[in-house]
């Protein structure tokens, strides 16, 4: 291995085996039924606009929780 930095990671290779055990059965479901990267990342926006609209209203559970299961389309849309 080398002493580069750009070779360096900081994510694991077992955790980064796990997360893709986890989501590549979830992204060829989405393959499946005819979603496109573009479409996922409209769908990650709109989600995301909306978690935006909640924080500016200061309902900050709503606005946390839309972040996260929005901002896991980011992994899928590549």
């Amino acid at each position: 291995m080398s002493d580069r930095p750009s070779d360096q990671s900081l994510v694991s290779n077992d955790t980064r085996n796990r997360l893709r055990g986890l989501a590549v059965p979830i992204a060829l479901a989405m393959g499946r039924i005819g979603l496109t990267p573009n479409g996922i990342t409209v769908i990650g926006f709109i989600g995301t606009t909306v978690a935006a609209s909640a924080a500016a209203a200061q309902w900050w559970l709503a606005a946390g929780i839309l972040v996260l299961a929005f901002g896991i389309f980011d992994l899928f849309d590549g």
